[in-house]
């Protein structure tokens, strides 16, 4: 599956209610972030890998975000991880 067609698409997420993303960042390394199923193109940055149990929205709220127009200008700088 496109990564367009997977960030548009919740119901077909792995680890739903989260996706986990990756991009390079300036300096080339891998840099973590999370998707969560509120139809807005924003990116939570972190790793999903710290995350203790509980609601997703509530750990993620004071975490960094990036917000984009759209799904197809977010899936030009992330891909599904």
């Amino acid at each position: 599956m496109e990564d367009l067609e997977m960030v548009q698409n919740p119901g077909h997420w792995s680890n739903y209610p989260i996706l986990p993303l990756v991009r390079k960042n300036s300096s080339g390394d891998a840099e973590c972030g999370l998707l969560i199923p509120d139809n807005k193109p924003v990116v939570h940055i972190g790793n999903m890998f710290i995350l203790r149990t509980g609601i997703i929205e509530e750990l993620v709220k004071d975490w960094p975000i990036v917000s984009y127009e759209s799904f197809e200008e977010l899936v030009m700088e992330w891909r599904v991880d």
